[in-house]
Formats: structure tokens, C-alpha cells, sequence
């Protein structure tokens, strides 16, 4: 792992500095090692993300922070916040962070390729989400769980940040499997019991907390339960939902869920209620009624004790 050097990040006080994205095809040098940098893959947020291979001809991502506006050192906050982030969440459900590192007023993280987001992968015919929804569950809730431990909260869970990663044998490429991954820490906060900064939540995936705290409760860890919630329910119904503020604060997804025709709708729904004291209280916590709602098809979770 390559940690940042101030020395190389420069004070911010220099002459201008000017950023310059990547050329596809070009090679960039770091560490003793060689990231050849591929085609352009897209934008989101404040990141511009290109194929990248290193010299053992690996299938990794060069994600560069882009200025949009921001002075140099505002960019360099950013990037070693998502760095620190990364470097301490080492999680098999979690994307690999190979470097981070300077080039050109530039800054770049280095991370594991995964070959889809799963917005993408419940578009394909033969994703059938009764097969997916544990697994899935599974993957995204054990590094919701970790990261909490690690006084990390996410907030910015949704279909696009949580990938699907086709692992083939080292014996026969026939063989493969799927492994989802939660990535994308950007706007992750650290070691806080509450949230601030509603915008740094995306307008359609904003908890009802965040909306009203007085009236749902104190924003808290438990928000990345809701958005893991919302994954869920979109998987189910195979499309990326997004709902309006009024649409949030009156209940709309935990009543979509409640109508769902699958053995998990129970524990979605209650993942998804709005009250933050009625929801469901930790990722092992919603992990459990999964697996309760899949061995006791049709049997209602346990009511809470108030609130919806």
C-alpha cells in the first residue's frame, strides 16, 4: 500500500497547479510499478474512472479526482478522505485500494476492477432476483457491518456503488462466480454518533431522518440500513427506484415493500420503516430476518414497539 506523502502533495501555496486528466494508452509510473491507463469508463460525482491494467496484466480501475470547480487543496482532502477510508476497510465485500498517489497536480486512486454495478446487472435477462436477494443481502450487509465497526458510515449506498465482481477459476474459465462489493466511500463520514450535511446524501435516497429528525429521529448509522433497504426493494422489483422527499417522509418504499410478492418483503419493509427507533437496528439485525423470513415463508416479523 502506498501511502500519500505530503512531500509529494506540496503545501497548496505553489504557483497554479493545473489539472490534467489521463491519456488513454499512456503508462504512468509509480512505486516501482506501471499503470497502463485504458479507455475512458465514466463520471460520477467528483471522479472521472478509466480502464487501468498494472505490469501482471490485472484488470483494475484508475479513479481521478476531478477539480469540478474546487481549489487544489479542497481536491487533495477529498482524495486522501476516500484513501483513508479505503486503507482501513479491508473487507472482502469491500473494493481493493492498490495506491493512491500524485501525477501531474492530479490525484489518482488505484482500485480493484469489479465488472458491473448492479444497476447494470438487473437489467440482464437471466438475473432472476429470488436467486440473488441473499447473496446479495449477504455480501452488502457483512460490509455495511464491518465498516460500522470501524465507525464508518457510508451514505451513499444505492444500485450504482455496490458491484458485481465475475471471479474465474485458476483451473477452468468455464468456472465462475459472482462476489458483490460495496465501493464508492466518498462522501463516507468518520467516527461521528449523528450526521450532518444533507447534501451530501443524494436527493433521491435522502432517509426520512435526514428530511425531519424531529420528527423520525436522530440521523445515525442507521441510515446505510435504509439504503441497503432500498437496494433490496429495487432488486426485487428490478428497477432503480428513486422517490421525491414527500414521497419518503409519507412512507412510500416501506409500502412498496409490503406488497411485495417475496418471503423477504417482512424484513425489507421493516428495514425501511421511518422512524429510526421502529427500523431495524443493525446490519446483522436485518441479516437475521432475512434468514427468518426465508425459513417462515408468509409468517410477519415481530412488530417494534412503535413507530412505522
Amino acid at each position: 500500500m502506498n501511502t500519500p506523502n505530503p512531500k509529494l502533495l506540496g503545501t497548496g501555496l505553489l504557483p497554479r497547479r493545473r489539472f490534467c486528466p489521463p491519456v488513454p494508452g499512456e503508462g504512468i509510473i509509480f512505486g516501482g510499478r506501471t499503470y497502463q491507463i485504458g479507455q475512458f469508463i465514466a463520471t460520477g460525482g467528483f471522479a472521472a474512472v478509466y480502464e487501468c491494467t498494472n505490469d501482471f496484466g490485472e484488470c483494475l480501475v484508475a479513479k481521478v479526482i476531478c477539480p469540478c470547480d474546487r481549489s487544489y487543496d479542497e481536491v487533495r482532502t477529498a482524495w486522501e478522505r476516500e484513501f483513508i477510508c479505503l486503507n482501513a476497510l479491508r473487507h472482502p465485500s469491500v473494493t481493493y485500494v492498490h495506491a493512491a498517489f500524485e501525477f501531474r497536480d492530479t490525484f489518482y486512486l488505484i482500485i480493484e476492477h469489479c465488472d458491473v454495478s448492479l444497476a447494470d446487472l438487473i437489467k440482464f435477462e437471466w438475473f432472476d432476483p429470488p436467486v440473488w436477494i441473499l447473496p446479495l443481502a449477504k455480501a452488502v450487509l457483512n460490509a455495511v457491518d464491518f465498516i460500522h465497526g470501524q465507525q464508518v458510515v457510508h451514505r451513499d449506498l444505492h444500485l450504482g456503488n455496490v458491484y458485481a465482481q465475475m471471479k474465474e477459476s485458476a483451473i477452468s474459465a468455464k468456472e465462475r462466480a459472482i462476489i458483490f462489493k460495496v465501493g464508492d466511500f466518498g462522501v463516507s463520514k468518520l467516527n461521528v454518533p449523528g450526521l450532518s450535511g444533507v447534501s451530501l446524501f443524494a436527493d433521491w435516497i435522502k432517509p426520512p431522518e435526514i428530511l425531519h429528525p424531529a420528527e423520525f429521529g436522530r440521523p445515525g448509522p442507521n441510515c446505510d440500513i435504509y439504503h441497503a433497504a432500498i437496494i433490496l426493494l429495487s432488486v426485487c422489483l428490478r428497477q432503480e427506484l428513486r422517490f421525491t422527499d414527500q414521497e419518503t417522509l409519507s412512507g412510500k418504499p416501506r409500502l412498496l415493500a409490503e406488497a411485495l410478492e417475496s418471503p423477504f418483503a417482512p424484513a425489507i419493509a421493516k428495514a425501511l420503516r421511518r422512524h429510526v427507533d421502529a427500523r431495524t437496528a443493525s446490519p446483522m439485525e436485518f441479516w437475521r430476518d432475512l434468514l427468518f423470513c426465508q425459513t417462515n415463508f408468509a409468517t410477519t416479523l415481530p412488530p417494534a414497539s412503535r413507530g412505522n
